[in-house]
């Protein structure tokens, strides 16, 4: 992935984190923000909740546009950093509740549980592991898109393609 590629894919990104926002708004959840919003990296994107009265939760989201190509979803799990040093990043740094994921070629959010992803992965549900993304500096495990969102449920008030 060239530089421009990743600041095409990082404002789709934000796009799609936008998007997410407006449905969940749209489906009354309450002090939903994203952390960009407040002007900071964090281990989220989105921060929501149900009700005044319930507790927020977080998301992180990913947009995943060769899914449609390949028929993976990609998950990073780590990362190089500039020295080549290996560091947590993508599931193993997130701090979200959920992760939600839009594809380009498919009209809702497919999302489920941080702890659900997790032990999804560490039952061998991914057929490789890679290196790529930006510059191949992200280690990623890649799933069947179709196995993988059988275990997922849906915003499905969305239209994000």
């Amino acid at each position: 992935m060239t530089d421009k590629e990743f600041q095409i894919t990082l404002a789709k990104g934000h796009e799609k984190e936008d998007a997410l926002v407006a449905t969940l708004n749209s489906l009354n959840y309450v002090r939903t923000y994203t952390s960009q919003s407040l002007g900071k990296v964090s281990g989220w994107d989105i921060s929501t909740s149900q009700c005044d009265a319930c507790p927020d939760f977080t998301i992180e989201t990913k947009y995943d546009m060769m899914a449609a190509k390949t028929g993976n979803v990609a998950v990073e799990i780590e990362s190089r950093d500039n020295s080549g040093k290996i560091i947590p990043s993508g599931l193993s740094a997130t701090t979200a509740d959920i992760w939600a994921f839009a594809f380009s070629d498919l009209p809702h959010f497919y999302y489920l549980p941080v702890s659900e992803l997790n032990q999804f992965l560490s039952e061998k549900n991914y057929h490789k592991i890679i290196w790529g993304g930006y510059k191949h500096l992200s280690h990623i495990m890649l799933i069947k898109r179709d196995v993988f969102l059988t275990h997922c449920s849906t915003y499905e008030n969305a239209n994000i393609a």
